[in-house]
């Protein structure tokens, strides 16, 4: 699809009808074609592909081992976590989740959320991410985990979270495009950068929203004589 999307300028996934267009559906369809690749890469190859964006924060928990396997799931099903009010459990799906098993130690869990074309409320992803969180530590309790968000807009700091604009995410992908020889986490790399700069993810990435916000309403916003 990223070869559609790049060279024959596919535009429309997954939608016979104009009508059935949605930010969901496009967000979707974004993130499968972005990650599914690493689903055919080598278990060391798609964790380069992990580091080349998320830096430290990968490589860290790793610890120098060499993975032994992997598995890509987007939206992975059957996992709970507890409601927004916490009387009960409740469905979880996280857009992404990518495990790597060693030979020795804890596996680690990749976790991601991707958005696209739109904003949701810092304190709201704070609470989405918490319950993914939570509902991968009932799956796995011993597994490391390493949780990010792509968005187009940017957000704050977020405890233990790293936060990227998909403009961020290119540009952090362009070495290992360019890396020689070529491999393919190289190649993938290079037709992700191309999709998200036709797919035009450049635009004004907003204001960076903070977690949390409650402080903001005790200020006058308005000084009156």
């Amino acid at each position: 699809m990223l070869h559609a999307f790049n060279i024959k300028n596919a535009r429309r996934v997954l939608q016979p009808k104009a009508s059935e267009h949605s930010i969901e559906k496009s967000e979707d369809a974004a993130t499968s074609m972005v990650f599914t690749p690493l689903t055919f890469m080598t278990p060391g190859e798609a964790l380069d592909s992990l580091e080349a964006f998320l830096g430290d924060a990968a490589s860290l928990p790793i610890a120098g081992r060499g993975p032994i396997r992997h598995t890509v799931d987007l939206w992975p099903g059957g996992l709970l976590a507890r409601s927004a009010d916490g009387d009960h459990l409740t469905r979880c799906e996280p857009d992404l989740m990518i495990t790597f098993e060693f030979e020795q130690g804890p596996s680690v869990i990749f976790i991601g959320e991707m958005k696209w074309g739109w904003s949701m409320p810092a304190a709201d992803l704070r609470i989405e991410l918490d319950r993914e969180i939570e509902a991968i530590r009932r799956h796995d309790p011993h597994a490391v985990q390493v949780v990010f968000v792509i968005s187009q807009y940017a957000y704050g700091p977020m405890n233990q979270v790293t936060l990227l604009t998909w403009k961020r995410f290119s540009s952090l992908l362009r070495p290992l495009a360019h890396r020689a020889p070529v491999t393919a986490a190289s190649r993938w790399a290079d037709l992700v950068c191309t999709f998200l700069e036709r797919a035009d993810q450049w635009g004004f990435a907003g204001i960076p929203q903070t977690y949390p916000l409650e402080a903001w309403s005790r200020h006058v916003a308005f000084w009156r004589p």
